[in-house]
């Protein structure tokens, strides 16, 4: 029983370090705060794009657009297409 109480008495006076200061100072602290995963910073964009655009097609639709896309991403030319299209159809109306 005595060691139980030993134990206790211990862990009342850890308790009481952090209550007191010690570990609420430290994790108020900038260097606690810190952490070395702070992501990519060199792939963060001005506009960030998170809507999906998903679509099937013939493999010979998407050879004929690869071809036209001329050496570009087929993302970056479909977008190009699809801004240039409803652009052309906004200024006809």
């Amino acid at each position: 029983m005595n060691n139980d109480s030993d134990f206790d008495l211990a862990m009342q006076k850890i308790w009481a370090n952090g209550a007191n200061g010690t570990l609420a100072e430290k994790r108020k602290s900038d260097d606690f705060l810190q952490h070395g995963s702070t992501g990519n910073t060199n792939a963060s964009k001005e506009v960030t794009k998170s809507s999906v655009l998903t679509m099937r097609c013939t493999p010979s639709e998407k050879a004929k657009w690869v071809n036209a896309a001329k050496g570009q991403k087929l993302a970056k030319w479909v977008t190009t297409a699809l801004n240039d299209a409803a652009q052309k159809k906004s200024n006809r109306l």
